[in-house]
């Protein structure tokens, strides 16, 4: 889509730069991570890290990054104040959209091929256009999405590990959410992370 043809290449820098920050921030992840992190995802059997499949690895890598706090930081945090990188820089604009990143899940409510989706958030009342080259060409109308969002100025991205999620299971998990930090009104509270590790 020629309208978008900015917007995609801005997105295809952005999407670079980030697998190259998730790289460094994954050879950072200490083994005292990966052990708690995988004990609260409920893939360590003993002393040894039991997956499914692939991609639970990449779910618990994406986990160890952004939820797990060690000293008030997680490694996102501390990689910024430990190498900030110049601003307004691409490294500064990824770098900062991955310290606003936040967990939800989307519903996809329109395919835009060679760009990505609309998505609808299901936790509040918010429509993302989600850029996503792939899923823009493998996405379906009414899936839902667990992911890891980077907001940026015109679009969001996924961190890179995102799980669909089977319809049946939507129900019950926004039931939960909504039963245990819900607000009266149906809006929902803003989560402190550091509550979830």
């Amino acid at each position: 889509m020629e309208e978008y043809s900015e917007l995609v290449e801005k997105y295809k820098r952005f999407r670079e730069v980030n697998r190259e920050f998730n790289n460094i921030l994954t050879r950072k992840v200490s083994k005292n991570a990966i052990h708690n992190c995988g004990i609260k995802l409920g893939i360590m059997r003993g002393d040894t890290l039991v997956f499914e499949d692939e991609q639970e690895m990449d779910v618990l890598i994406d986990y160890c990054i952004y939820d797990y706090y060690e000293n008030g930081q997680n490694a996102v945090s501390r990689y910024m104040s430990e190498s900030p990188p110049s601003p307004g820089s691409d490294e500064y604009v990824v770098l900062k959209a991955m310290s606003e990143a936040f967990y939800t899940l989307v519903q996809i409510e329109q395919i835009l091929k060679g760009v990505g989706v609309q998505a609808d958030d299901l936790f509040g009342e918010r429509r993302y256009l989600l850029t996503d080259t792939g899923l823009g060409k493998t996405g379906v109308k009414g899936l839902v999405i667990a992911t890891r969002l980077l907001p940026f100025a015109d679009f969001v991205m996924t961190s890179g590990a995102p799980l669909p999620i089977d319809p049946e299971v939507t129900e019950e998990i926004l039931d939960f959410i909504k039963q245990h930090f819900g607000s009266e009104d149906g809006k929902y509270i803003t989560l402190d992370r550091r509550i979830l590790t």
